[in-house]
């Protein structure tokens, strides 16, 4: 199996991992891909990549490339994700994160609209165009302390907490006057405690509760300490932290929530995909082994599914002299010389090529 992992960092312990299971990683930098749609109604869309050549990038081969591994956050994201939707929508390639799933996650409000939907349980939570009524704002969600987030930002960063009635008056009538849209939400007191589960496919294979330092937060980026609590959270919790990355489409991602007492939670946020790498120093296991099972299972399924489709659609025999070999290599011959192939011909040919291939 070939994987690429779409990252603009190394990616060190993922790529160890995908090797140790036997399979080729090639590691992809988003903002050195160029994405190519062509202009035929069928389809034959490209990815470029940048290349010694100083005047032309090189065109990548997709045939090889089995899945991705999204691993993208910072600047380019937005680019990133486009590139992510041009492998899974374009070019039929499979994802762990899908493009919408990661966009929505980067959006707090967002998320918290999927969840809701989802019939996940939040903290209370409003959403400002512009924060014009501080106390009516923060009243809703239960008065003060209030938590206030900007709707994008990760580690911890763009979260504060309101604490008076002259510090969240003053706070958020500076956003007020900055234009700046504004999410006020519920303050649960836990004892700056939280809890990271990591989600791959439909089960939660890793969980650390995290513990700030001197602060509300409970990030390790912002100080915070961690414990592996995997075995301590109960069948519900696990099911409702897979029914989070399913409310935003994701089969790999980081759902943070606030846990009172057993099955008595309040759901956060949902990370799509990118979740450090410390939570596997904490609890000492390693997901990207979980995740690797994963596009196996998906890869096998979906080679499955195209080889019957494949083998289904080459012609039969014309005549009782044709053998099915002979028809079958008659095709891959004329798909061959072709200049290009619709989805379904490129499908066949890749098929074919592995019988009649080595022969030329």
């Amino acid at each position: 199996m070939k994987v690429a992992i779409l990252s603009n960092s190394s990616q060190a312990l993922l790529t160890k991992t995908l090797k140790d299971k036997g399979h080729e990683v090639v590691l992809l930098n988003p903002s050195q891909i160029y994405l190519y749609i062509s202009e035929y109604e069928s389809g034959y869309d490209r990815v470029y990549i940048e290349s010694s050549n100083p005047n032309q990038p090189e065109r990548l081969n997709m045939s090889g490339i089995d899945a991705i591994i999204p691993r993208i956050s910072g600047a380019n994201f937005f680019y990133a994700c486009a590139v992510v939707r041009h492998f899974e929508d374009c070019l039929g390639v499979y994802s762990t994160g899908s493009s919408l799933g990661m966009t929505i996650a980067t959006n707090k409000f967002w998320t918290s609209q999927k969840l809701s939907e989802a019939k996940i349980r939040q903290p209370k939570t409003v959403f400002a165009d512009y924060p014009q009524y501080p106390k009516f704002l923060i009243d809703l969600v239960g008065g003060l302390p209030a938590v206030g987030k900007l709707p994008r930002g990760s580690q911890g960063k763009q979260v504060f907490i309101m604490e008076s009635e002259v510090g969240a008056n003053t706070t958020l009538q500076t956003l007020y006057s900055l234009k700046q849209n504004v999410i006020i939400q519920q303050y649960i007191e836990n004892g700056a405690k939280d809890i990271r589960a990591i989600v791959i496919g439909d089960k939660v294979v890793s969980a650390m509760e995290r513990k700030g330092k001197n602060d509300f937060r409970a990030n390790l980026s912002q100080g915070g300490s961690g414990r592996d609590v995997l075995s301590e959270l109960t069948e519900t919790e696990k099911a409702n932290c897979v029914k989070c990355a399913k409310a935003l489409g994701l089969d790999f991602a980081g759902i943070d929530f606030i846990r009172l007492a057993p099955d008595n939670c309040y759901f956060l946020e949902v990370n799509g995909g990118n979740s450090g790498e410390k939570i596997i120093n904490i609890t000492g296991r390693n997901h990207y082994e979980d995740l690797v099972a994963l596009i196996e299972s998906k890869v096998k399924k979906a080679s499955t599914t195209t080889t019957n489709q494949v083998e289904k659609s080459i012609p039969t025999p014309s005549t009782q002299e044709d053998s099915e070999n002979e028809i079958a290599e008659k095709e891959y011959n004329r798909l061959k010389v072709k200049s290009f192939h619709t989805p379904d011909e490129a499908g066949k040919y890749t098929f074919l090529s592995r019988m009649f291939g080595k022969k030329a």
